[in-house]
């Protein structure tokens, strides 16, 4: 008779313990909109140093104002993570080989947050920067071994039937005429104007649209993705909420390249989306995610102890290191006088009043640079994203780099942590170390 009692007891406390938490659970906040923002590269020094050089002109970056952010780690199954390998661990939750996209390396394919939005009744939008089968929006669609099997990338896009894709061209294997062709026989209506975006269509979109580095973009009148968020939010909104996943891929080419001039305005061009994310929070702050995070570090960026000349150095450059790269190559073949080019880069860094050991350096570079013959025969898009290697850049920008109070240490990916921040609902999440996996893994908890 106790031992009935007793049970029955347990069983209405355990009915008591389970009612509460299935209450508690349904009656706790979800977002129903929320916003994945990945700078590729950004690091937590370029977010320091991108900061100090807005600080100079009264402004700051909107992501460093967010409630909560955490450090966390980007390696990879290979270890220093690509951004494929890196792209896969936040889209998916899961380390894989370098390269590999959506997939492990036993070759089973992966879910993605975004596909496991899709599924759950979500519309989807992928928006970049780059070419919009690059390896981190990649990483959201496909399941492939090798990033760099372009075709078979974006033939997963669709078959995904997300609902906007944005981004540059889209790479093949092959010098195809319409690599679009599979998209706009699944419905997707390919949008080559910006200007062309109606957000009152309903159906599928591709926006194909380029954007040059900000350092080079003189008027400010392009198409930014502060503009292209805008639009995408108005397509997107609906009922049963929207995930987008948006990437600030050229913070990357910068530190590739070295080249924090760029890669600084390329961070304020990616936090002034954060910004567009964040007007919307503030009017849906009840069911509204933002997290910003990165795949990795590039460059492997040092910043010394008095960076008070910083905003200085990134002001002075007139444009990025692959344009000037590409004025010293018509040099070179016009046989230019070294007077001749050293006014040009004098031009480029604002250098003045060169000392004896200064001009020295800059001269032997000069001659170097003259008289290599060898032919750089890398494919065009990787001398875009990854630079190349001038020796008079090297030698000016480093000049310019030490009176900033910074210096380069690498030109790839480091092992260093990035940081994450988060705003809305659930954001409290992120407020930790934590590894890339985790981050889906949040997300899905604070998903409707």
């Amino acid at each position: 008779m106790e031992i009935s009692l007793l049970k029955k007891s347990l069983l209405k406390g355990l009915l008591v313990c389970f009612l509460a938490f299935m209450v508690s659970a349904l009656s706790a906040e979800s977002a129903k909109y929320i916003f994945l923002m990945i700078g590729d590269g950004m690091g937590v020094n370029q977010r320091k140093a991108t900061e100090k050089y807005l600080n100079a002109s009264g402004k700051g970056l909107v992501m460093e104002k967010f409630p909560y952010s955490g450090l966390t780690v980007t390696d990879s199954l290979s270890g220093v993570t690509d951004s494929a390998a890196g792209g896969t661990a936040i889209a998916c939750g899961f380390k894989t080989k370098n390269g590999m996209l959506g997939i492990l390396p036993d070759g089973k394919h992966l879910q993605s947050i975004a596909e496991y939005a899709k599924d759950k009744g979500m519309k989807i939008g992928i928006i970049t920067s780059d070419h919009i089968n690059g390896a981190t929006p990649a990483a959201f669609y496909a399941h492939a071994d090798a990033r760099k099997r372009y075709s078979e990338t974006a033939s997963f896009m669709p078959q995904s039937e997300f609902d906007f894709f944005a981004g540059n061209k889209i790479l093949t294997d092959k010098q195809e005429n319409d690599s679009t062709r599979a998209l706009a026989e699944k419905g997707y209506k390919i949008i080559r104007d910006f200007k062309d975006l109606n957000v009152s269509e309903k159906g599928k979109s591709f926006l194909i649209t380029s954007m040059p580095l900000a350092i080079d973009e003189k008027n400010n009148d392009g198409v930014r993705l502060k503009d292209i968020l805008g639009k995408a939010i108005e397509i997107l909104d609906n009922e049963k909420g929207f995930f987008i996943m948006l990437e600030g891929a050229k913070i990357d080419w910068s530190g590739h390249n070295n080249d924090l001039a760029s890669g600084a305005k390329e961070l304020v061009d990616f936090d002034n989306a954060v910004k567009t994310a964040y007007e919307f929070y503030q009017k849906n702050p009840s069911d509204t995610l933002i997290v910003v995070t990165a795949d990795h570090e590039t460059g492997g960026l040092q910043l010394s102890d008095n960076i008070s000349k910083l905003p200085d150095s990134v002001n002075s450059q007139k444009c990025s290191k692959l344009t000037m790269h590409a004025v010293l190559e018509k040099y070179k073949k016009e046989k230019k006088s070294f007077e001749d080019v050293l006014k040009k880069l004098e031009e480029f860094f604002d250098l003045k009043d060169l000392n004896d050991s200064e001009m020295t350096s800059v001269r032997q570079a000069y001659n170097i640079y003259m008289d290599n013959k060898v032919e750089d025969k890398r494919p065009e898009e990787v001398k875009k994203m990854y630079g190349n290697k001038n020796p008079l850049i090297y030698v000016c920008s480093k000049m310019a780099d030490e009176k900033g109070g910074y210096k380069w240490t690498l030109p790839n990916h480091s092992m260093a942590k990035v940081k994450t921040s988060a705003v809305g609902v659930g954001a409290e999440l992120f407020n930790q170390e934590m590894d890339n996996t985790q981050i889906p893994a949040n997300i899905k908890k604070i998903m409707k």
